[in-house]
């Protein structure tokens, strides 16, 4: 049987370079500074929507919440718009695996796009196919290391019954080698 050559290094370059979270984003939706808030509170909650982008002009100044305006349920939506933070700005051009570890710690993050705020990407756009790409991608490269490992054992390279160590960027696994 035909043994496929894969290498690992291919696959590590797609996952950083090619796979990025333009596949993932969704566009922002956007409403103006001056909306009413109860007509933009209507809206979000007809569309299921969270957040929502402020426009000021022709771009996208901030966002409001949700749960702040109905809190407020009175005035118009740039009383209750939220700026940018740098901690909530993402590159559309960074990888996707560099998004995962982020998002642990924030909710959401906005897409910058030409120095413009254009798309929000979540923890639920994980569960679109680019991700679980990559997902699939990262137990194919360990399986890939661990057979390594365990061809390299059988011809004398680490037998003996010990430990032995796989590092594959962040990650270290320990493989018990079996008599």
């Amino acid at each position: 049987m035909k043994q496929l050559k894969s290498r690992s290094q291919d696959l590590q370059s797609l996952f950083e370079n090619n796979i990025t979270i333009e596949y993932v984003a969704e566009p922002l939706k956007a409403m103006p500074v001056d909306a009413e808030v109860t007509e933009v509170l209507h809206w979000m909650q007809a569309n299921n929507f969270d957040v929502i982008g402020v426009e000021t002009g022709d771009s996208i100044s901030g966002y409001v919440e949700r749960s702040s305006l109905i809190k407020g349920k009175s005035g118009k939506c740039g009383d209750y718009q939220r700026v940018f933070h740098p901690k909530e700005l993402i590159a559309i051009s960074t990888p996707l695996i560099k998004l995962l570890p982020i998002l642990q710690q924030t909710q959401r993050l906005f897409v910058l796009d030409c120095n413009q705020v254009s798309g929000i990407v979540t923890c639920g756009d994980l569960q679109k196919a680019p991700a679980r790409m990559l997902l699939f991608g990262l137990v194919t490269l360990l399986e890939m290391n661990l057979l390594r490992l365990v061809e390299a054992g059988g011809r004398g390279q680490g037998a003996g019954g010990g430990k032995v160590v796989v590092k594959s960027r962040n990650w270290i696994i320990y493989f018990l080698e079996f008599p």
